[in-house]
Formats: C-alpha cells, sequence, structure tokens
C-alpha cells in the first residue's frame, strides 16, 4: 500500500508539471499575440489602419475600416436647362430717305416707277415687297469705276425688303437714243450691274429695242434687302 501510495503521489506531481507547462505556453502565446497586435497597430497608424487592428482582433472589423465607400459622389443629377429663344422680329420697312419714294409691292399694286420714269418694278408672284428708291444724278454722284470697257448710263438707289417670301419681281431700266450715245463701245450691249461688297455683279437680263427696255426677270430681292444699293444700266 505505500508504495502505491508513492506511485500516486509521482503521478499528481507529474500532471501538476504537465499543467503549469502548458499554462505557461498559453501564456506566452497570448502575450505574443497581443505584441504582434500592438505592433500593427503602431505600423499602420502612418497609413490610417490602427483603428483595424484596435477594433476587431480577428482582423475583420468591416464597421470600421473606412469601407465605406465614401467616395464624395453625391450623384447628384443636372437637368439641362432650357435656352430661351427670342420671339421672331417682323421685317420693318427702312425709312425712306431725303429725295426718295417708297411703295409696297403686291397683287393689289402690282407697278412702281420712278419719279424719273427710268426704273421701274414690277410685282409677279408671291408676298408684298416694301420698296424705296431715289434717282441718282450722276453728274453730282458718280459711282465707283465701271468695269472694263463700260460706262455708268443710268443709275438708282434700291431697297426692296419683302414682307413674306417668297417673291416674284421683275425690275426694267428704260434707255433713249441719247442713252445709246453715252456706251463706252457705241452700238455695244446693254447691261445692268449691282454694287456689293466693293464690287460690281451684273444681273441676266433681255433686252428689248423695240420698248427701249432692259428687264431682269424673277429678280433676287435678298441681295437689295440688307441696305441702299447702288444699280446702274451700264454700256
Amino acid at each position: 500500500m505505500p508504495e502505491n501510495r508513492n506511485r500516486f503521489a509521482r503521478l499528481v506531481g507529474i500532471g501538476a508539471m504537465v499543467t503549469l507547462s502548458a499554462l505557461g505556453s498559453v501564456a506566452a502565446a497570448a502575450a505574443q499575440s497581443s505584441s504582434s497586435i500592438s505592433g500593427l497597430a503602431a505600423f499602420g497608424a502612418p497609413f490610417g489602419i490602427a483603428s483595424l487592428a484596435s477594433s476587431n482582433g480577428n482582423g475583420n472589423g468591416n464597421s470600421s475600416n473606412g469601407n465605406g465607400n465614401g467616395n464624395g459622389n453625391s450623384n447628384t443629377s443636372s437637368e439641362p436647362t432650357a435656352t430661351p429663344v427670342a420671339a421672331a422680329t417682323p421685317e420693318v420697312a427702312p425709312a425712306p430717305t431725303a429725295g426718295s419714294a417708297s411703295a409696297t409691292l403686291s397683287s393689289t399694286s402690282a407697278t412702281f416707277t420712278a419719279s424719273d420714269g427710268a426704273l421701274s418694278l414690277q410685282w409677279t408672284s408671291g408676298g408684298e415687297v416694301q420698296v424705296i428708291e431715289a434717282p441718282i444724278d450722276l453728274a453730282s454722284t458718280p459711282g465707283p469705276a465701271a468695269p472694263d470697257g463700260l460706262h455708268e448710263i443710268k443709275a438708282a438707289s434700291l431697297q426692296l425688303t419683302p414682307v413674306t417670301t417668297p417673291n416674284g419681281v421683275n425690275l426694267i431700266f428704260r434707255y433713249t437714243d441719247a442713252d445709246r450715245g453715252m456706251q463706252a463701245v457705241s452700238g455695244g450691249p446693254l447691261r445692268l450691274f449691282y454694287y456689293t461688297q466693293g464690287q460690281w455683279v451684273e444681273l441676266p437680263t433681255t433686252l428689248d429695242t423695240t420698248q427701249h427696255t432692259v428687264t431682269v426677270s424673277n429678280l433676287d430681292v435678298s441681295a437689295f434687302a440688307a441696305a441702299s444699293t447702288r444699280v446702274a444700266l451700264m454700256g
């Protein structure tokens, strides 16, 4: 029996030693883990991850790791702003100047004739056209140099403002035998020009030697809309 008690005592002592050794290992591991966590916190502090190590023991602290995607994109939608459009302004006929005559060409007033009888306009179709015309005295108001081989024989200042479009208007110049005598080349053709942007522009014409007329059919009214324009019979 004494031998059994001694054996039991030795077994108890061995068990106690094993237990103390195990507890020591656990304590050392815990101390090492705590040291590792503290080291991670110290290392991550400059990079903003200290809260990650300190707030969760298992590294999964998603509630405080800043993963809220706070990218500042408020995604506020901006509806396109409509640009106001100014109401269309109706055409307004310019006021006649001193010495000029004005009229409105239309289906009920289809003909305009200048005071000197040299120029006339005929409405043929379309909307109304406001007319302002003034004869030009070549002696007192000479025009720009005529194209080579031509003389300015008659001239007028003309402005045409369409009230509505399209417009059908004929332009007619009448000439005399005396006008023929003013040609640069005797017996040469008579031609019509208007002056714009620093140059003479020729108009397509039809010559009637019986009626002594030079006619532009279906005149481009827009060429005379911006301002008073010099139009001239040349030859």
